[in-house]
Protein backbone atom coordinates (compact mmCIF):
# COMPACT_ATOMS: atom_id res chain seq x y z
CA UNK A 1 0.00 0.00 0.00
CA UNK A 2 1.33 3.81 -0.56
CA UNK A 3 2.51 4.82 2.46
CA UNK A 4 0.96 8.19 2.13
CA UNK A 5 -2.65 6.24 1.80
CA UNK A 6 -1.89 4.06 4.49
CA UNK A 7 -1.22 6.96 6.99
CA UNK A 8 -4.31 8.89 5.89
CA UNK A 9 -6.10 5.22 7.14
CA UNK A 10 -3.98 5.30 10.20
CA UNK A 11 -5.39 9.08 11.14
CA UNK A 12 -9.15 8.52 10.29
CA UNK A 13 -9.36 5.14 12.50
CA UNK A 14 -7.42 6.81 15.31
CA UNK A 15 -9.08 6.78 18.80
CA UNK A 16 -6.37 9.57 20.03
CA UNK A 17 -4.54 11.27 17.67
CA UNK A 18 -1.41 13.52 18.92
CA UNK A 19 0.89 15.20 17.23
CA UNK A 20 4.41 15.86 18.72
CA UNK A 21 6.55 19.03 16.78
CA UNK A 22 9.48 20.33 16.46
CA UNK A 23 11.53 23.24 15.15
CA UNK A 24 10.71 21.63 11.28
CA UNK A 25 7.82 22.32 11.11
CA UNK A 26 8.05 26.16 11.72
CA UNK A 27 11.14 26.37 8.93
CA UNK A 28 8.91 26.70 6.23
CA UNK A 29 7.21 30.00 8.37
CA UNK A 30 10.85 31.66 7.86
CA UNK A 31 11.22 30.59 11.48
CA UNK A 32 15.24 29.44 12.10
CA UNK A 33 15.62 25.89 13.62
CA UNK A 34 18.05 26.15 16.08
CA UNK A 35 20.44 23.07 14.95
CA UNK A 36 19.89 23.22 11.25
CA UNK A 37 22.69 24.74 9.01
CA UNK A 38 20.43 28.44 8.73
CA UNK A 39 19.87 28.01 13.02
CA UNK A 40 20.44 30.58 15.02
CA UNK A 41 23.50 28.94 16.66
CA UNK A 42 25.69 29.44 13.53
CA UNK A 43 25.01 33.33 14.74
CA UNK A 44 25.14 33.07 18.51
CA UNK A 45 26.44 30.64 20.88
CA UNK A 46 24.06 28.35 22.26
CA UNK A 47 25.19 29.53 25.82
CA UNK A 48 23.35 32.80 25.08
CA UNK A 49 19.98 31.01 26.17
CA UNK A 50 21.21 28.82 29.60
CA UNK A 51 20.23 30.12 32.75
CA UNK A 52 23.35 31.08 33.90
CA UNK A 53 24.18 32.79 31.14
CA UNK A 54 21.02 34.84 31.50
CA UNK A 55 21.32 35.91 34.71
CA UNK A 56 24.97 36.99 34.41
CA UNK A 57 24.49 38.60 31.00
CA UNK A 58 21.03 39.46 30.68
CA UNK A 59 21.82 42.51 28.00
CA UNK A 60 23.75 39.81 26.00
CA UNK A 61 20.97 37.02 26.07
CA UNK A 62 17.93 39.30 25.29
CA UNK A 63 19.72 40.96 22.46
CA UNK A 64 19.93 36.92 20.83
CA UNK A 65 15.96 36.79 22.18
CA UNK A 66 15.21 39.77 20.45
CA UNK A 67 16.28 38.84 16.76
CA UNK A 68 14.42 35.68 17.28
CA UNK A 69 11.50 37.12 18.90
CA UNK A 70 11.65 39.38 15.97
CA UNK A 71 11.51 37.14 13.55
CA UNK A 72 8.44 34.85 15.49
CA UNK A 73 6.19 37.98 15.56
CA UNK A 74 6.64 38.32 11.72
CA UNK A 75 6.25 34.53 11.16
CA UNK A 76 2.68 33.33 9.35
CA UNK A 77 1.35 29.63 10.04
CA UNK A 78 2.38 27.61 7.22
CA UNK A 79 -0.05 24.60 5.69
CA UNK A 80 1.03 21.99 8.24
CA UNK A 81 0.24 24.19 10.92
CA UNK A 82 -3.16 24.68 9.27
CA UNK A 83 -3.72 21.26 8.27
CA UNK A 84 -3.52 20.56 11.93
CA UNK A 85 -5.74 23.18 12.99
CA UNK A 86 -7.97 21.90 10.33
CA UNK A 87 -8.19 18.21 11.64
CA UNK A 88 -8.42 19.32 15.47
CA UNK A 89 -11.96 21.15 14.09
CA UNK A 90 -12.98 17.84 12.42
CA UNK A 91 -12.64 16.33 15.89
CA UNK A 92 -9.91 14.13 14.00
CA UNK A 93 -6.84 15.55 15.72
CA UNK A 94 -6.80 15.11 19.89
CA UNK A 95 -3.64 17.46 21.11
CA UNK A 96 -0.43 18.78 19.98
CA UNK A 97 2.30 18.76 22.03
CA UNK A 98 5.01 21.03 20.37
CA UNK A 99 8.45 21.95 21.49
CA UNK A 100 8.16 25.34 20.02
CA UNK A 101 7.44 28.62 21.59
CA UNK A 102 6.88 30.86 18.64
CA UNK A 103 3.17 30.30 19.16
CA UNK A 104 2.78 29.44 15.31
CA UNK A 105 0.09 26.28 15.85
CA UNK A 106 -2.13 29.08 18.27
CA UNK A 107 -2.20 31.56 14.94
CA UNK A 108 -3.18 28.76 12.67
CA UNK A 109 -5.99 28.17 14.82
CA UNK A 110 -5.05 25.09 16.98
CA UNK A 111 -6.58 25.21 20.61
CA UNK A 112 -5.32 22.60 22.78
CA UNK A 113 -1.86 22.68 22.33
CA UNK A 114 0.80 22.02 24.75
CA UNK A 115 3.80 24.08 24.70
CA UNK A 116 6.35 21.87 26.25
CA UNK A 117 9.03 24.26 26.18
CA UNK A 118 7.55 27.16 27.47
CA UNK A 119 6.49 30.54 24.78
CA UNK A 120 7.74 33.47 23.69
CA UNK A 121 4.47 35.15 24.44
CA UNK A 122 5.22 36.27 28.15
CA UNK A 123 7.95 37.32 30.03
CA UNK A 124 7.92 37.28 33.86
CA UNK A 125 10.19 39.37 36.05
CA UNK A 126 12.88 37.22 37.77
CA UNK A 127 12.18 38.92 41.40
CA UNK A 128 10.73 36.13 43.74
CA UNK A 129 9.18 38.60 45.41
CA UNK A 130 6.76 40.36 42.24
CA UNK A 131 6.91 38.03 39.73
CA UNK A 132 4.81 39.96 37.35
CA UNK A 133 4.16 38.98 34.15
CA UNK A 134 4.02 41.04 30.91
CA UNK A 135 2.81 40.36 26.98
CA UNK A 136 5.95 40.23 25.10
CA UNK A 137 4.23 42.28 22.26
CA UNK A 138 3.78 45.15 24.93
CA UNK A 139 7.17 45.72 25.85
CA UNK A 140 9.77 48.33 24.79
CA UNK A 141 12.70 46.65 23.82
CA UNK A 142 14.85 49.54 22.38
CA UNK A 143 16.82 49.55 25.92
CA UNK A 144 17.77 45.87 26.89
CA UNK A 145 17.61 43.98 29.05
CA UNK A 146 13.60 45.17 29.69
CA UNK A 147 13.01 45.82 33.68
CA UNK A 148 9.66 45.38 35.56
CA UNK A 149 7.55 48.58 35.37
CA UNK A 150 6.67 47.29 39.37
CA UNK A 151 10.08 46.52 41.27
CA UNK A 152 12.85 47.71 38.60
CA UNK A 153 14.05 44.10 38.37
CA UNK A 154 15.44 41.68 34.98
CA UNK A 155 12.37 40.38 33.13
CA UNK A 156 12.46 36.73 31.32
CA UNK A 157 10.75 35.21 28.55
CA UNK A 158 8.77 32.63 29.78
CA UNK A 159 10.98 29.92 27.70
CA UNK A 160 12.38 26.88 28.70
CA UNK A 161 16.06 27.75 29.07
CA UNK A 162 19.15 25.27 29.38
CA UNK A 163 19.54 24.62 32.57
CA UNK A 164 15.56 24.98 33.63
CA UNK A 165 13.23 21.88 33.74
CA UNK A 166 10.32 22.55 31.05
CA UNK A 167 7.69 24.18 32.66
CA UNK A 168 4.71 22.95 34.62
CA UNK A 169 1.66 21.66 33.88
CA UNK A 170 3.01 21.50 30.49
CA UNK A 171 4.98 18.86 30.88
CA UNK A 172 3.39 16.51 32.89
CA UNK A 173 0.05 17.38 30.40
CA UNK A 174 2.14 16.61 27.64
CA UNK A 175 3.15 12.76 28.90
CA UNK A 176 -0.30 12.42 29.81
CA UNK A 177 -1.07 12.87 26.50
CA UNK A 178 1.82 10.20 25.06
CA UNK A 179 0.45 7.77 27.14
CA UNK A 180 -3.34 8.08 25.82
CA UNK A 181 -2.29 8.14 22.25
CA UNK A 182 -2.38 5.41 19.93
CA UNK A 183 -1.35 7.31 16.84
CA UNK A 184 1.04 10.03 17.50
CA UNK A 185 2.66 11.59 14.41
CA UNK A 186 6.17 13.40 15.08
CA UNK A 187 6.60 16.91 12.91
CA UNK A 188 9.87 18.25 12.43
CA UNK A 189 11.83 17.70 15.48
CA UNK A 190 15.08 15.33 15.95
CA UNK A 191 14.65 13.55 19.03
CA UNK A 192 17.82 15.01 20.68
CA UNK A 193 16.36 17.25 23.31
CA UNK A 194 15.33 15.67 26.30
CA UNK A 195 13.20 14.92 28.47
CA UNK A 196 10.82 15.71 24.94
CA UNK A 197 12.56 13.23 23.16
CA UNK A 198 11.01 10.66 25.42
CA UNK A 199 7.15 11.73 24.61
CA UNK A 200 7.59 9.42 21.51
CA UNK A 201 8.77 6.58 23.45
CA UNK A 202 6.43 6.88 25.63
CA UNK A 203 4.10 6.29 23.72
CA UNK A 204 5.48 3.68 21.84
CA UNK A 205 5.62 1.76 25.41
CA UNK A 206 2.03 2.36 25.81
CA UNK A 207 1.19 0.84 22.28
CA UNK A 208 0.95 3.64 19.86
CA UNK A 209 1.97 3.70 16.39
CA UNK A 210 4.23 5.98 15.71
CA UNK A 211 4.13 8.46 12.03
CA UNK A 212 7.18 10.47 11.53
CA UNK A 213 7.63 13.37 9.18
CA UNK A 214 11.23 14.99 8.67
CA UNK A 215 13.38 15.86 6.07
CA UNK A 216 16.00 13.42 7.09
CA UNK A 217 15.86 10.43 9.55
CA UNK A 218 16.39 10.96 13.41
CA UNK A 219 17.14 9.55 16.20
CA UNK A 220 13.90 8.46 16.41
CA UNK A 221 13.98 6.34 12.75
CA UNK A 222 17.45 5.04 14.32
CA UNK A 223 16.07 3.47 17.10
CA UNK A 224 13.11 1.87 15.79
CA UNK A 225 10.83 4.29 17.69
CA UNK A 226 9.05 5.13 14.14
CA UNK A 227 6.95 2.96 12.55
CA UNK A 228 6.63 5.09 9.44
CA UNK A 229 8.78 7.49 8.16
CA UNK A 230 7.51 9.53 5.35
CA UNK A 231 10.62 11.81 4.09
CA UNK A 232 9.99 15.63 3.39
CA UNK A 233 9.73 18.96 4.48
CA UNK A 234 6.36 19.34 6.58
CA UNK A 235 4.23 21.20 4.72
CA UNK A 236 4.42 18.93 1.10
CA UNK A 237 4.11 15.84 3.08
CA UNK A 238 1.18 17.30 5.24
CA UNK A 239 -0.07 18.29 2.00
CA UNK A 240 -0.21 15.00 0.44
CA UNK A 241 -1.38 13.28 3.54
CA UNK A 242 -4.69 15.73 3.56
CA UNK A 243 -5.20 15.12 -0.12
CA UNK A 244 -5.44 11.37 0.82
CA UNK A 245 -8.05 12.01 3.51
CA UNK A 246 -10.33 13.83 1.33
Amino acid sequence: MDKFKEVARIIKSAKYLVVFTGAGISAESGVPTFRGDNGIWKKYDSNVLSLSYFIEHPEESWKAQKEFFDIILNANPNYAHIALAELEKKGILKSIVTQNIDNLHQKAGSENVFEFHGTMKTVTCINPRCMHKYKTEELDLTNLPPKCEKCGSVLKTDICFFEENPPEPAKSLSFQEASKTDVMIIVGTSGVVHPAALLPVTAKENGAKIIEINPDSSLLTIYGTTDIFLQGEAGEVMKKIMEEME
